[in-house]
Formats: C-alpha cells, structure tokens, sequence
C-alpha cells in the first residue's frame, strides 16, 4: 500500500511517495519517490501516488495493467517522473517498450532476416550461412511470411518437425522426405534462431526447446574403402595431380576440397616425413587453424611424384594447381570410380577420410594422436569416423568360421554368402556389374529420359523423371510418345492424370 509522506529535500519541503517494493518481504524496507516539481500540491501527489498503487498491484498479481494508468503513464514519458518509475522498476524504460512493441508485431520472415544480419552470423563462413538460411527457408516454407513468432506453440513445432520428415525435402520433387540427421540438424538451427529471438526478449518462451532432437548420426551412408580400391582408382587416374589428390584423401586424411587449396610445397617438408595442413573447417577455433601431420609411407610416393613434376617452381608455389581452380572435383572422381569398374559409394570424400581414421585406430595409435592428425576432436572421430570393418568380422570369428564352413560343406551347403565388397559399418564398396557402360552421370539422371535432362527442374523434366518410374515394364520405348505425354501432364500439372496418360504403354 503507497502513501502520501510529507519530507524536506534541501530545506524544502516536498511530496513524497512511500511503498512496499512489489513481490517484496513484509519486513523489506520502505521505498520512496520524491515528487519535487511534478507534484507541488496534495491533490497531485495523491494522483501519483494511487496510480503507483495499481502499478504495484497489477505486479504482484501478474495482471495488465488498467488503462487509466496506462494513459496516465503514456502522458509523464520523458519527464522525470517517468525515469524515477523506471529506476524503482515500475515502469519500462523507452528501450524496453520499443523491445515489447516490436515482440508483438515481429514476423518469422523479420525474425530471419534480424538473425542472418545480426554479429552471430557475420562472422561465419559461406557454408554455415547456408546451412543457416536453409533452416529459415524450411520454417517459411510451413508457415507464411506474416507468421508472428509469439503465436507458434509447442504443438505448432511439433507438426513441424513431422512435416520436415514428409515434405522438408525441396530439392527433389518426387520424394520430398528428409533424413532424420537432416531433420536432426534444421531443428538445432531452428531452436537457435528462437534462443536468438529469446535472448532480445522478442520472446518469452522457445517451444523448440520441448522437441527431440533426432540423432544426426547415420551409419547407413558409412563405407569403409579399402587400399585395394583406391589403388584401383589411382592406376585409373590422369595424372600425377589427380593421383596425389586422392592419396591425401585416402591415405592423408585429408578434407577434399577445402584443405587442398592453401596447401604449397613450404607445408610440404619431405626429408623430415610431415606436412602442415591449414583448416578452413576449423580455423576460428582457438588452436584448430592448422595441423601437422606425418607423411605416411603409403601417401610419400606420390608426393614424391608430384614433387619431381612441381621440379624447379616457387616454394609458394601449389602443390595441386589445377585442382584447387575446381569448386568440387568430386564429379570427376565420381568418373574415376566408374572407369576403374566400381560403383560410387556415398559421401564420397568424406568415406576416404573416415577410412584412414579407421586403420589407424585399428593400427593401434592412441585416439588423442589420430584425432589430432585427422583433424577432429576424440568425440566426433569416434561418432562419425570411426567403422566396423569386414576384417573385424573375420577377427572375432576367428578358427569358428574356418570349422563351420568345413562342417557345411561336408553337409553339402555353403556357408553364408561370399561377400560382393568390403562391408563396413552397413555399407560396401561394390563393382559395377558385367556389360554396364561407364557413365558420369548421377543415379538420378539416369532416370531422366535424355530429352528431359537437361529440364530436370521443370514441370516437364519432372513428369519424364515420374513417367519413366511408373513405366518399368513398358516394351515400347518411344522417347517421342513419352515426351508427347509427359508435356501433356506438365499442363494439367496433376499426378492422377500423368498416371492415366501412362497407363497406355503399361501391359
């Protein structure tokens, strides 16, 4: 309860007003507001003070407060009053009213926008932005640009997340499915883009807090290659340049394209057996822009090579001059694995470099010593790098496998199946099957019909890609009927009708 309290200030006497801090102790101490020249009468302090009053009263029981304090507070903005309020705390300061305006009225789209401008984001390489303005696009993409982010709920989150796991894939538009480590990684960006927004006080809740995180470890894209196929690849390969390359992936460990490209022959120092290695991936962490690591006997013969060619160049000079021009040379490598008669693999680079991690653990190094030659911390190497191999298989089976088979062929049956590759953790290295032509291009686009792929992305490339799918067992192969129907759907733009206008060629 406020009161109206007589005080001298100066040998003057003026208004004071006297009350119990809000949500306070019984026993707390008193506070007051000298009221000076806003109140030189009586009645213009008992004015203040019982608008001082509801103000407390509306705190302590967590209600809004009633409109004629309201005005009454709107009216003293920007007189001393209005600051001695701020200062005992009941009343916002213009900053925070500006902050409570603008979380009223904030959009998801002027949410995005503020965290892609904002110093967290500035700061960040290419790929990270990417990574951050695809997590944006899937939360316009389900919700409009007006969204106010004050109106999302928990609920609303979740069908989110499940709408991500149907639809979240955008690239392709036959399957629109997204991977739970996909889904995994655009719910921890999306869960940061809110804590941004929660930070500012433009919220006061994140309800991506209350949603499961799908693991983003997926061992079923984990492939270990063996040195037999990459030997295989290498005697395929080009050149000196291109031989090298793949032999820093395989057997350096290296990340292909970005630690290729600043690498000279100064970081490569042959008669002391190591090489420097600069990290884009990781150089704005402390200590993490650069490592060194031992030239391997099985890297050193084509680092050799290369050297003899680079014979008589600048020691600034790039030890992969052609190479690093290229943004992703992993389409010509896809070229190479197909002529040396093997089927792609996924993450193509990346399963190199999880394959050298591997032997070396099974070599016995201690794990701190390979995470540093490899680039990455001991968590991440053992969760994403590290792989059962079919050796291991043959290891822990031991004399049993050997007695077993000899038992089954005494019976007459085989044991098991012979393997067609190397089985990693559910993956294998696989050799393209008898009769197959080389091709560079993707799965994908082998599926396109030819007058269609170079239109994969419009309505009529999509209908050749569905139509060829639906029509498996078609014996004609009229590409002209095909491109005659597959237009005729692009203009009704319905999945019903293409499937009627197929129905044709199918027996």
């Amino acid at each position: 309860m406020a009161f109206v309290a007589r005080r001298v200030k100066r040998g003057i006497e003026v208004f004071a007003v006297e009350f119990q801090p809000p949500k306070a102790a019984p026993t707390a101490k008193r506070e007051s507001i000298y009221l000076g020249k806003d109140a030189r009468t009586r009645a213009a302090a008992d004015e203040v003070c019982k608008h001082v009053d509801a103000i407390i009263y509306a705190i302590e029981h967590e209600e809004p407060i009633d409109r004629f304090t309201k005005q009454w507070l709107k009216g003293i903005e920007g007189k001393p009053l209005y600051a001695k309020l701020v200062k005992k705390g009941l009343a916002a300061s213009q900053v925070e009213q500006a902050q409570s305006q603008l979380a009223e009225t904030m959009t998801l789209k002027e949410l995005g926008e503020r965290f892609m401008e904002s110093g967290l984001v500035a700061t960040k390489k290419p790929r990270t932005k990417l990574k951050y303005q695809q997590a944006i696009d899937c939360l316009l993409r389900y919700w409009n640009d007006d969204q106010k982010i004050r109106d999302i709920t928990i609920g609303d989150v979740e069908e989110w997340q499940a709408w991500l796991y149907l639809k979240g894939n955008a690239r392709n538009k036959v399957d629109t499915t997204m991977a739970p480590a996909t889904v995994g990684r655009r719910t921890k960006l999306a869960r940061q883009i809110f804590r941004f927004a929660q930070k500012r006080k433009w919220l006061e809740d994140n309800p991506f807090l209350a949603l499961k995180i799908p693991s983003d470890e997926n061992e079923d894209r984990l492939v270990y290659v063996p040195p037999s196929v990459v030997d295989e690849i290498i005697d395929v390969a080009p050149n000196a340049e291109w031989r090298l390359l793949i032999a820093l992936a395989r057997y350096g460990g290296l990340r292909i394209p970005s630690e290729i490209h600043r690498m000279t022959w100064e970081h490569i120092d042959l008669a002391h057996g190591s090489m420097t290695i600069h990290a884009p991936k990781t150089e704005h962490h402390s200590g993490k822009g650069k490592r060194v690591c031992p030239i391997f006997p099985e890297l050193r013969p084509y680092l050799e090579d290369m050297a003899e060619v680079a014979k008589g160049k600048a020691a600034t000079s790039y030890v992969l001059p052609s190479i690093r021009k290229h943004a992703n040379p992993s389409t010509r490598f896809h070229d190479l694995v197909s002529k040396a008669g093997y089927l792609s693999w996924e993450r193509i680079f990346q399963n190199l470099r999880a394959s050298r991690s591997t032997d070396l653990l099974k070599a016995g190094y201690p794990i701190k010593t390979v995470s540093k030659w490899v680039g990455n911390s001991p968590e991440v190497l053992m969760r994403h790098y590290a792989q059962v191999t079919e050796d291991d298989f043959q290891k822990a089976l031991g004399d049993t496998l050997e007695s077993a088979s000899d038992q089954q062929a005494g019976n007459g049956t085989p044991f098991g199946t012979p393997s067609t590759g190397v089985r990693g953790t559910s993956g294998a290295v696989k050799r393209k099957p008898e009769g197959e032509k080389k091709s560079g291009k993707s799965k994908e686009n082998k599926e396109i019909p030819r007058w269609g792929r170079n239109r994969k992305n419009d309505s009529i490339g999509q209908a050749g890609l569905i139509l060829n799918r639906l029509c498996a067992t078609i014996q004609t192969r009229c590409g002209k009927c095909r491109q005659r129907w597959a237009k005729r759907w692009a203009k009704a733009k319905t999945f019903n009708t293409l499937y009627a206008y197929s129905s044709c060629f199918i027996v």
